[in-house]
């Protein structure tokens, strides 16, 4: 702990405890949305160092991610490591918390060498005190999970100071726990579980019975297709107009990718930014493409792509960082804030016949080298 001690150059520094000591992982980038703002969810609520959502079915999970922390990380301390500690917790009065810690984001070789590892919180203002370990149980995909039995007491040390360590052979890395209390307080708000004896903090003495059941997720029926055929004409000089404006470009598209539905519709994906200079910076990071369908009798439509989520307005049909999966029928489009490509949004819809439908939904509006499949959920449809 004295190579952090000496790490110390601010008040502040002293405070947060929030940054890992030995392995080095890319500078966070703050998040700064310049296009499609229109896709960030109100469902993503920032306490302190804690981002949480609870999603369409209340689930609800909080990670260990904000763009405060991904701020203060940048603008104080530079390239370092991090640790990322993640809690979830179904709807339901049976429910119980699960809390995880994410390896993917240190060097998996570098810790499996040091043996077994342990969580403990840190007591920052006694002289770097640690309590005591709380075990950590290895998952697939570079996951631990703290073990169910020690989680309960894992949450309420946790509530006595703004740090978690882990330990191997040494002080692996470390952790910032500040908002985490007002994040979960949040949680136990958004499934009912106000002074109810099922409560992670506040409880109270409301039977478990009281709590709502997870809410039902909406059934979607996709049409899935075939392979496509990269770089296809587009038909004709009407569909290429069509494209300028669409994509509010300078330049018309000339070629896209064609998909066959199950249905008969042919599914169209035209690059709105690969002759227009003029947004080269943007479509470096997000790229976009224009969507649409030709439909039997030479029929087109360009259906927007909705957003269910609390009743907001739809996006319209060129999508940033989009592609479709014609074995899964499935569309996901991706809105990076970060250089990184560790923050933003993500949304993928499935085709009915009809119209475009939300199949999930995900944010993260703090870079710190969390991948799109780690961000928090908003949204979730049972596909059949």
């Amino acid at each position: 702990m004295r190579a952090l001690r000496s790490c110390r150059t601010s008040a502040r520094q002293d405070r947060y405890w929030v940054l890992a000591l030995l392995v080095a992982q890319p500078v966070p980038t703050l998040a700064e949305p310049e296009n499609y703002t229109l896709g960030t969810a109100p469902e993503v609520r920032e306490f302190g160092d804690w981002s949480i959502s609870c999603d369409n079915g209340k689930r609800c999970e909080a990670i260990g991610v904000s763009s405060e922390r991904a701020k203060f990380i940048e603008t104080e301390w530079g390239e370092t490591g991090i640790l990322v500690l993640r809690v979830t917790r179904e709807a339901g009065p049976v429910a119980r918390p699960r809390a995880f810690i994410d390896e993917r984001l240190w060097d998996g070789q570098a810790t499996d060498r040091h043996g077994v590892l342990a969580l403990h919180v840190l007591y920052a203002a006694e002289h770097d005190r640690i309590g005591p370990a709380y075990r950590l149980l290895p998952l697939k995909g570079g996951l631990y999970e703290i073990d169910p039995r020690d989680v309960d007491a894992f949450l309420a040390e946790s509530a006595k100071t703004d740090a978690v360590t882990t330990r191997m052979a040494k002080v692996a890395s470390i952790g910032s726990t500040r908002g985490m209390i007002a994040a979960l307080r949040y949680m136990d708000e958004a499934q009912g579980r106000r002074e109810n004896v099922t409560a992670i903090y506040g409880k109270g003495s409301g039977p478990a019975s009281r709590v709502p059941q997870s809410r039902l997720l909406p059934r979607v029926k996709i049409i899935s297709g075939v392979a496509g055929r990269a770089g296809i004409q587009v038909p004709d000089d009407q569909l290429r107009r069509k494209g300028l404006l669409l994509c509010g470009v300078t330049a018309a598209p000339h070629t896209g990718v064609e998909y066959r539905l199950a249905n008969g519709d042919r599914l169209w994906s035209i690059s709105c930014d690969e002759e227009n200079s003029d947004n080269a910076n943007d479509s470096r990071l997000n790229p976009r493409s224009m969507w649409f369908f030709e439909h039997t009798g030479n029929r087109r439509s360009f259906p927007n792509f909705p957003r269910p989520e609390q009743g907001r307005m739809s996006l319209p049909n060129t999508l940033p960082n989009s592609s479709f999966d014609p074995v899964t029928g499935l569309l996901t489009a991706t809105l990076f804030y970060g250089q990184n490509r560790d923050c933003g949004w993500q949304r993928r819809w499935g085709w009915d016949g009809a119209l475009w439908q939300l199949v999930s939904g995900r944010e993260l509006h703090g870079c710190m080298g969390v991948m799109p499949n780690g961000w928090l959920s908003i949204w979730r449809s049972r596909v059949r």
